[in-house]
Order: structure tokens, then C-alpha cells, then sequence
């Protein structure tokens, strides 16, 4: 619940201030946590989850590639990233909530 609560209010902080690229850029970073948490990091060919971030971060994405963004979507969507890597939720299915372009 503190979680939600947390995702509400960085979604009333940031409101506008959430993109699609600043979102998928947090949410790759996100994943690479996720990942190394899981120890799954290795099959993917990382050594360490900075090598995975660097290459999440280079991924280049734009507006254009969701012009339909739900910024909304995209909190929940970073917020059970953040539940999974916490409970170390391996199998969580995060593919329906981190659908964030309409």
C-alpha cells in the first residue's frame, strides 16, 4: 500500500514530468535490477547490472513511438517493478500492467 500511495504521489510530483523515453529508460534500469535479483543476468550475457543498464540506456525511443502514453499506466507499471524486485518476485507477470500505450 505505502508503494501505491508512493506511485500517486510521484505522479502528482511529476505529472507532466514522466515521459515515454525518461519512463522506459527507468524502466530498463528497473529490469536490470530485476534481473540480477533473479540471477538471470548471466543468461543474457551481463556481467554485472551497471554492463545491463548501459545497455538499456542506449536504447533510443521517442515520443513518437507511443503517442498515445498513459503516464498513469507507466507509474504502476515502474511501481511493480519495484514490488517485484523487493519480494524478489521472479515470476511476476508485469507484461498487462506495463502496457502504457493505449
Amino acid at each position: 500500500m505505502i508503494r501505491a500511495a508512493g506511485g500517486l504521489l510521484a505522479l502528482g510530483l511529476l505529472g507532466g514530468c514522466l515521459t515515454y523515453p525518461s519512463g522506459q529508460a527507468e524502466r530498463g534500469a528497473l529490469n536490470c535490477e530485476l534481473l540480477d535479483v533473479c540471477g538471470n543476468l548471466d543468461a543474457l550475457g551481463y556481467d554485472s547490472v551497471s554492463a545491463c543498464k548501459t545497455t538499456a540506456a542506449a536504447q533510443e525511443v521517442s515520443e513518437d513511438d507511443c503517442p498515445s502514453f498513459d503516464v498513469g499506466q507507466m507509474t504502476e507499471c515502474l511501481d511493480a517493478y519495484r514490488e517485484a524486485i523487493d519480494a524478489a518476485a521472479c515470476d511476476a507477470d508485469l507484461g498487462n500492467i506495463c502496457l502504457v500505450c493505449g
